[in-house]
């Protein structure tokens, strides 16, 4: 059971440089290499039969009074704290800032790190870590919130994303698939090419066009809220299923 899927089984028969699609994307096409070459490990048919769709990391609480029901919860271990993200922020709410895309680049791997590397020199301006409640309360002001690929594709800004109303702006996802489903390419984020190339482009026409692409931020917004209403029902029918294909 994996977090997520290649939606072509038969990739998993190939070799990726980095053990990542998109690594040996980077290494192949620019050229990027690791200190250490490692490579993942071709799949036959029958070990691909084997591989089935459970969840992703998206189901916990990533708002900032969940990071503190969280903490609680793992001390205590009461179910009480255990609860959905809120309060979610409107993307209609007006917001001064334009972008935001604090991350780190300090991965061991360059393949890895490629992506926000890429990124943060492109940005006119270098954004340093800040603390977790300054970080939030950034996001509530922010339109587009630029979310490149880290150890895998799935990052917990996307998250934060959603319960903010902020603009989800991120390598194109569609190569994947995962549950819940949250990256509906133009519906839920914009995604732009690995290649990097329509990067800047893309990106300043979202930012000049945002009344007309907000649209995305709140469909995001409610797709990912939705997610919560019932969320043990739609868990328990997913996980029976996973049960049934066994």
């Amino acid at each position: 059971m994996k977090s997520q899927i290649l939606l072509k089984s038969s990739l998993y028969k190939n070799r990726y440089y980095g053990q990542r699609i998109f690594s040996d994307y980077y290494h192949k096409n620019f050229n990027v290499v690791d200190q250490k070459a490692i490579y993942s490990t071709s799949l036959t048919d029958s070990e691909i039969k084997k591989i089935d769709l459970g969840w992703n990391s998206s189901i916990c609480n990533y708002s900032f009074l969940g990071k503190i029901f969280n903490f609680i919860f793992s001390k205590t271990r009461i179910k009480k704290f255990l609860i959905s993200p809120f309060p979610y922020i409107s993307p209609n709410k007006k917001r001064k800032s334009n972008f935001n895309y604090r991350m780190s680049a300090a991965y061991p791997k360059n393949t890895i790190s490629f992506q926000r590397k890429f990124v943060l020199e492109k940005m006119s301006k270098i954004k340093k870590r800040v603390g977790f409640p300054k970080y939030i309360n950034e996001l509530k002001k922010t339109k587009i919130l630029i979310s490149p690929f880290g150890w895998g594709e799935i990052c917990y800004r996307d998250f934060e994303s959603f319960i903010y109303g902020n603009l989800l702006f991120k390598p194109n996802m569609n190569h994947l698939s995962t549950w819940p489903k949250l990256y509906l390419e133009n519906e839920t984020y914009i995604p732009f090419n690995w290649s990097m190339r329509d990067f800047e482009k893309k990106l300043f026409n979202t930012l000049e066009n945002y009344q007309n692409y907000k649209f995305i931020a709140e469909n995001a917004q409610k797709n990912y809220m939705s997610i919560f209403k019932t969320l043990d029902l739609k868990f328990t029918n997913h996980f029976l299923k996973i049960i049934e294909d066994f």
